[in-house]
């Protein structure tokens, strides 16, 4: 008998890895840098998730965005590489499912560019037969396109 499940897609932030120190130095960095006051651990994490150009837009509006988000990137690259860590368990579950043989692919909204950052210096690329983010599909989620783009790449259906 064939099992069923043949792909596991994880997502990164708050499902394998904590990356929220990361996050709020660089956003704190980068609302210091054009003077606006600093925004607070509890509401930055409630913010995250929707892509980082979302995420500073949200702080300091459209009309500052750009030059934000260019601050944020710079201290960003290298805030990740101290201030992420992988979740209680998550190495123990890659582990396993890699043992068993299970394909296993990230869909993140978080930039390529972080992304590798993070898997590179958590030491989890290995794990993954793909990793897919939100800068490489028209809609990121909770459009359903990082996940259909994912599965057509496996020639799988949900």
């Amino acid at each position: 008998m064939s099992r069923k499940i043949k792909l596991v897609i994880f997502d990164l932030d708050g499902t394998l890895i904590n990356a929220y120190s990361a996050v709020y130095r660089s956003v704190n960095y980068a609302m210091r840098a054009i003077g606006f006051p600093p925004i607070d651990h509890d509401t930055i994490k409630r913010t995250v998730g929707w892509g980082d150009r979302h995420l500073i837009e949200r702080f300091v509006g459209k009309e500052n965005t750009a030059k934000t988000l260019a601050i944020y990137r710079r201290h960003h690259k290298e805030a990740l590489k101290t201030g992420t860590k992988l979740l209680p368990g998550a190495q123990r579950i890659l582990v396993y499912l890699k043992k068993h043989k299970y394909k296993l692919a990230v869909a993140s909204n978080r930039p390529t560019r972080f992304s590798r950052i993070v898997v590179k210096h958590l030491d989890i690329k290995k794990y993954f037969d793909y990793i897919l983010c939100g800068d490489r599909v028209d809609r990121p989620k909770p459009y359903p396109d990082i996940l259909q783009k994912i599965l057509k790449r496996f020639s799988l259906h949900p």
